[in-house]
């Protein structure tokens, strides 16, 4: 679609719309439109194409793509993985019938007329509600009564907290469900709420539905489980409980506790660590490094908490910022909490677990548990309660030989992956293992045979379903020309460096590619993981490596991995262009080396820079 067109639907769907129901994927973008589609700013020539997600129903949204050309039309993907099988199928056969209509048709706003349609058919066809939350006659007539009270807390992170819109419906929601809460404004955004459990989890519903970018339950934690006093009533039972149980209670309900319950706003992290510091929940302002406070007493914790906010501080201020800083460690040994070397050994044994992925191309196989995957992303809820096969999925009794050698077939993928290197290079053996064939088990499983993503990434990626906790491995791009100039890391290698990560932590997994973690969690439809890979493919970013990744394959494939480097390179291009890479780059372009679509980016580099010379 071109531009002016683009504009004229944006302005259909922003007017239309109601808040939280459209969400743009990168701020950038929305930075750049907002002027134009409020008319403070005329023109729409320099204007980046927009990505967005367009909220159908709390289950189901639409990711809409604008594509450039005339005749283009945009990308438009039906997300429902959380609904019914029945209500899936329903509404995604829906959806191609009105997208096929829509094109033949030539309709002139093609993502709106697609979205209002199927609008109109949710309204019609309501999905069903999932079992554990659908309403009961018992439950709408059940009264408070002096039964036993539940109280729990939670933190939530967005990536960040900005609209006064918002911040409003947060001190309303917390005052109707009578929640204490902290909440820090900026970026990350972070909520504290705590209250009958009932209550948190509605208010945690209600934040989800406004489709916050890069929204997650970081912390959920049981509280105490209380029964009023029979001179409390019935009806101010709940308010007793938060009142005088609550942790936040005790700092936020003044002297007597019997103030307002409802949301404080703090100004910085620092802030809101201090106030949970003073309160035996400080470890959960810093996940994943929360078993540092384990078995500590409270005082003892407390200074802990403090101690480490005031590093953190020391080291934000002091930090040196350059271009040309390589990137970040692979880990800093020990292991950041003794917990994980536990969780590596549940995942590399199959007791006790229900579900095996295998890794033929290496001979390795992964444990996991199906109740674990199905709360960790909605790919594997579909897969494993349905007929879709990535590559098998068997509930039969399955014998699995712990000593078969490596199958000979290579991983098949359409991208270099530097993980695919660290399979061959640490963990691919060409001998049987040396495990007795005692070891052998059988019993009924699910098994998964992944055919597109390394052993090492999906290792990483399970390591950190269970305890929020991943490494990353450096780019291939900071070693320039190849393996051959040397690492940032003090080895020579790429996987030198990773055999320096492994001499140090011989229990753990080997870092992963963010790439490839990046590639992996938008396959899975993780956005957290997502969020935490792309963070450290920018960090990474320097002036040696940007123009290198710019033109990669996973940068053609994954815009927010291009508009990363392309973000990156105009606003340092002095430096970028004078680097070697760049020159190499441009080198491959003139030989006609380069893929496809680098015509594509090196154009949105053209506009990029345009824009900027402009200001």
């Amino acid at each position: 679609m071109q531009l002016d067109a683009i504009h004229e639907e944006l302005v259909v769907l922003t007017s239309s719309l109601l808040d939280g129901e459209l969400a743009w994927e990168t701020d950038d973008a929305r930075i750049a439109w907002e002027p134009v589609l409020s008319g403070e700013k005329s023109g729409s020539a320099d204007l980046p194409l927009p990505h967005l997600s367009l909220r159908l129903h709390d289950q189901a949204e639409l990711e809409v793509e604008y594509l450039s050309g005339r005749d283009a039309a945009p990308r438009v993907a039906l997300h429902c993985a959380t609904l019914e099988r029945e209500d899936q199928t329903k509404l995604a056969a829906e959806f191609e019938r009105i997208e096929a209509q829509t094109r033949n048709e030539g309709a002139p706003l093609p993502v709106f007329t697609i979205y209002t349609a199927l609008q109109e058919h949710l309204s019609a066809h309501p999905p069903a509600l999932p079992a554990a939350a659908a309403p009961s006659d018992e439950q709408g007539a059940a009264k408070p009564t002096n039964g036993p009270l539940q109280l729990k807390i939670v933190l939530v992170w967005s990536h960040h907290l900005l609209a006064t819109s918002k911040r409003k419906d947060i001190v309303a929601w917390t005052h109707e469900l009578e929640l204490w809460g902290l909440a820090r404004p900026g970026y990350p955004g972070v909520i504290i709420v705590e209250g009958l459990a009932s209550n948190v989890d509605s208010f945690v519903q209600i934040v989800k539905s406004w489709q916050w970018k890069a929204l997650q339950v970081r912390c959920e934690i049981d509280g105490e489980t209380v029964t009023p006093p029979e001179e409390v009533s019935p009806r101010e039972a709940p308010a007793w409980a938060v009142r005088t149980r609550s942790h936040l209670g005790k700092v936020l309900g003044g002297e007597d506790g019997k103030g307002k319950i409802g949301v404080k706003e703090v100004e910085g992290l620092n802030e809101l660590g201090e106030i949970m510091a003073r309160l035996p929940l400080a470890s959960l302002l810093f996940p994943p490094e929360s078993s540092d406070y384990e078995g500590l007493s409270e005082d003892v914790g407390r200074a802990r908490a403090i101690e480490t906010l005031k590093r953190r501080r020391t080291e934000s201020q002091t930090k040196p910022k350059t271009l040309l800083s390589p990137p970040k460690a692979l880990r800093s040994p020990p292991p950041p909490f003794p917990g994980l070397p536990s969780a590596v050994a549940v995942l590399t044994n199959p007791f006790p677990s229900d579900v095996c992925l295998d890794f033929p191309h290496v001979g390795k196989k992964l444990w996991t548990s199906e109740q674990l995957l199905n709360a960790s992303t909605p790919y594997f809820k579909t897969l494993l309660s349905s007929s879709f096969k990535e590559a098998t999925a068997s509930t039969s009794e399955t014998k699995t030989a712990q000593n078969a050698p490596p199958a000979k077939t290579p991983i098949r993928h359409d991208f270099d992956d530097s993980d695919d290197e660290t399979d061959d290079a640490f963990y691919r053996s060409d001998q049987p293992s040396a495990a007795p064939a005692a070891s052998q088990v059988t019993f009924p499983h699910k098994l998964i045979t992944p055919r597109e993503t390394a052993y090492s990434t999906y290792f990483a990626a399970l390591l950190y379903f269970t305890t929020r906790h991943i490494d990353f491995a450096p780019l291939k791009s900071s070693f320039c020309a190849g393996e051959e100039s040397g690492s940032p890391h003090g080895g020579k290698t790429r996987l030198a460096s990773l055999r320096k990560a492994q001499k140090q932590a011989p229990e753990m997994p080997l870092p992963a590619s963010p790439k490839s973690i990046y590639r992996l969690a938008h396959l899975l439809d993780c956005p957290d993981l997502q969020h935490r890979a792309l963070q450290n493919f920018k960090e990474q970013l320097t002036a040696d490596n940007a123009g290198a990744e710019l033109f990669s394959d996973v940068a053609g494939a994954y815009p927010a991995i291009r508009d990363a480097a392309l973000a990156f390179i105009s606003q340092n291009w002095a430096q970028v262009s004078q680097s070697s890479q760049w020159q190499q780059t441009k080198e491959a372009a003139l030989h006609g080396d380069l893929r496809p679509e680098a015509a594509h980016t090196a154009l949105l580099l053209a506009e990029a820079m345009a824009v900027k010379a402009s200001r």
